[in-house]
């Protein structure tokens, strides 16, 4: 009888006569909530229960759609129906005994597509089959999607695109995972971020044993970063930001400004000393960056797409200077695509979904 009321609910409003369309659909919609409460508050059914009910509703509605007895409005409707039923189920689901050890899967429709009808339909087979789901919603940046899978440990990500438009976002998704894997991978090896288990060695010393103070100490006479964006501090002019570390490591003031405009000659930027980032390209700010990591002449330099953001001449003068620090007897690990860099190494290991998969 639960089942039938709920399946009724659902679906009743969407075979009409000749008035009150707006009405019906609205008291469905929000009779909906109050259903689910009753069910669960007041008559102890199993969450899981009454989403099997649910997700019955929503396969007659596609069935209906398919045959053509239903349109668009209908099937918007339903989503709209599930969405406001979802609000309610969620917490009673994830206390559920049932939720634990389940297969975690991230849900949303990506940047720029605020259309859910396909999101809120799958999200209803995917509860009501027992898997974990983390729903954010419309419109989510990849960003978001990267930290929702470092906080949450989900092994799938279920991406919604109903516009032409906004399909290359998910590569825009895919790639942002895949970087996001090599930049934790440069942060653990540089200290910048600690990882849930395990040891890390860096020159041999344990650094997972570090507190954060001698760990920052240790940063800044032993790796250099070079970081995809750059990183530069906007209101230091190239100069100031090369001379930053060595302010840090309490070189003196002349010696700081020697060294920086050294470094800026070597890079070819002497005569741009005295700009702000803003005022510098891509090219000049990821040259200014390079320069930075070499401030305290660290023994490790770490890169993370040193090239991504830059066209071909400005990644030849990049790999140039990458050339020359390896001459130097810097080791350098660098996080890239770039075949011209990947020529340089010698040693690449090749990372897919956060695990080597071959090393040459």
């Amino acid at each position: 009888e639960e089942s039938l009321s709920l399946f009724r609910l659902i679906n009743t409003g969407f075979v009409f006569q000749n008035y009150n369309l707006i009405s019906t659909l609205t008291a469905e919609v929000d009779d909906i909530e109050a259903a689910v409460k009753e069910a669960l508050e007041g008559d102890g059914k199993d969450p899981f229960d009454i989403l099997s009910a649910l997700t019955k509703g929503m396969d007659e509605v596609g069935k209906r759609y398919e045959e053509k007895e239903y349109y668009l409005t209908e099937l918007v409707l339903a989503g709209e129906t599930m969405k406001e039923a979802f609000k309610v189920l969620q917490p009673a689901l994830a206390a559920s005994d049932q939720s634990q050890d389940k297969t975690k899967i991230i849900l949303c429709t990506v940047k720029g597509d605020n259309h859910d009808i396909g999101k809120n339909i799958l999200g209803s087979l995917l509860l009501s089959s027992g898997f974990e789901l983390h729903d954010l919603g419309m419109d989510v940046d990849a960003n978001v999607i990267v930290d929702k899978v470092k906080e949450t440990g989900a092994t799938i990500i279920a991406l919604s695109s109903l516009l032409t438009m906004t399909v290359e976002q998910i590569k825009n998704v895919h790639e942002a995972l895949k970087v996001a894997g090599k930049t934790t991978l440069l942060n653990l090896i540089g200290g910048l971020d600690s990882p849930n288990e395990g040891t890390i060695f860096s020159n041999g010393v344990k650094i997972t044993d570090l507190h954060e103070e001698s760990l920052s100490l240790f940063r800044l006479i032993n790796t250099g970063f070079v970081f995809q964006n750059y990183n530069l501090i906007s209101t230091l002019t190239a100069e100031e930001n090369v001379m930053f570390p060595m302010n840090l490591a309490g070189m003196s003031l002349k010696e700081q400004r020697e060294k920086a405009v050294s470094l800026l000659k070597k890079i070819g930027l002497g005569d741009r000393r005295e700009h702000l980032p803003f005022q510098l390209s891509a090219g000049e700010q990821q040259r200014v960056a390079i320069a930075r990591a070499l401030a305290n002449n660290p023994p490790i330099i770490l890169a993370d797409e040193p090239t991504a953001n830059l066209d071909k001449n400005t990644s030849m003068f990049i790999r140039d200077l990458f050339n020359d620090m390896k001459k130097d007897g810097k080791t350098i690990i660098i996080a890239t695509h770039d075949d011209f860099l990947i020529k340089l190494a010698n040693r690449v290991i090749i990372f897919e979904d956060g695990k080597i998969t071959s090393e040459e």
